[in-house]
């Protein structure tokens, strides 16, 4: 998919990564949880991908966690922490 190097070559400001519920739908299912890094004039592919894994590694630990927990579930293909419907954007919303 080449996600961090078409961002580059777009000029894009920001890329991300999101944790999300796997429906049979590759990338389908409602989003958990984002989050977002900068992407910089000076970056490469090497770079930016460093910068999103260092994020992924921490939301991806915290959801499971939730999941664990039973603060998680998915109902009638919408996601919900703590009881709550969550948005479009997961728990982080800009």
């Amino acid at each position: 998919m080449n996600t961090y190097q078409r961002a580059i070559h777009a000029g894009d400001e920001e890329h991300g990564t999101s944790v999300h519920f796997v429906t049979e739908q590759l990338d389908g299912g409602p989003v958990i949880l984002q989050a977002k890094v900068p992407i910089f004039e000076e970056d490469n592919v090497d770079i930016l991908t460093k910068r999103v894994q260092t994020q992924e590694h921490k939301i991806y630990p915290l959801v499971a966690k939730w999941f664990v927990d039973g603060r998680l579930e998915m109902k009638a293909g919408k996601a919900f922490l703590d009881g709550e419907q969550l948005g479009l954007t997961g728990y982080a919303q800009d």
